[in-house]
């Protein structure tokens, strides 16, 4: 059975300390980041003591032709684009390029190392709900990934594997959420609204007080994370490929 998957979203993150917005971090950024605007989120509160207030410990930059968004919030930085396309390993390859390149400059201009590292890919079924149905019930009969058992936290299947990032081994979390969404598909000319699957992969490293990333390993993350991305993928989906 051939399962038809869209990429609809990809997120990189890492878990550093809050880089507050200036100037002088868009000119350290432009070359790499160019035609990036930044934003602000702007909050009402709820007393109305105060007409716009902002945000301080969220701000963005906005690249204004593709929509993606790099997110600078109190304890980690998220880069996220947004698709709606089948799925192909070089898109998260250049996605992770893009990430180790924007990371790791970070990393540069501030000196802050990295806690945590994640890579974290979603994907939208396009079949039908007979096939649907079909892959639902072969799914869960998976229940060993590179040796390791799942171990079932709340909604997610969790596999938690050792892994070399660069030189040195690191405990990483593959985690895969997979739950009912709502899709809504243009069929001429008209948006219709269909409930299908949804998928959450979340590949991160291991929350240690010992874990500290820098330019090496944010680097030499980055340039495994769309192998990782494509060793849980296949686990999952290769037989309905």
């Amino acid at each position: 059975m051939k399962l038809n998957l869209n990429l609809v979203k990809l997120r990189g993150t890492v878990f550093t300390q809050q880089i507050n917005y200036s100037p002088q971090i868009i000119t350290a950024l432009s070359d790499i980041l160019r035609g990036y605007l930044p934003s602000f989120v702007t909050v009402i509160p709820q007393n109305n003591s105060i007409p716009n207030a902002i945000v301080s410990n969220f701000w963005e930059m906005v690249n204004p032709t593709t929509g993606e968004r790099i997110q600078f919030n109190n304890v980690k930085i998220d880069i996220v684009q947004s698709f709606d396309i089948p799925y192909k390993e070089e898109v998260i390859s250049k996605f992770s390029s893009h990430c180790s390149a924007v990371f790791c400059r970070l990393a540069e201009i501030t000196g802050q190392s990295v806690s945590r590292l994640a890579i974290a890919p979603t994907f939208s079924c396009t079949d039908d709900s007979n096939k649907i149905a079909r892959f639902a019930q072969d799914i869960y009969v998976k229940n060993s990934f590179k040796d390791a058992k799942i171990e079932n936290c709340a909604f997610n299947n969790i596999f938690r594997i050792n892994e070399m990032i660069g030189e040195k081994s690191f405990l990483i979390n593959y985690l895969a959420n997979v739950y009912a969404a709502n899709r809504v598909d243009n069929i001429d000319g008209k948006n219709l609204i269909r409930e299908t699957i949804a998928v959450d992969f979340d590949i991160n490293t291991f929350a240690n007080e010992k874990y500290v990333f820098g330019i090496s390993e944010i680097r030499a993350f980055f340039d495994k994370a769309s192998q990782m991305s494509k060793s849980f993928f296949d686990f999952y989906f290769a037989d309905n490929q």
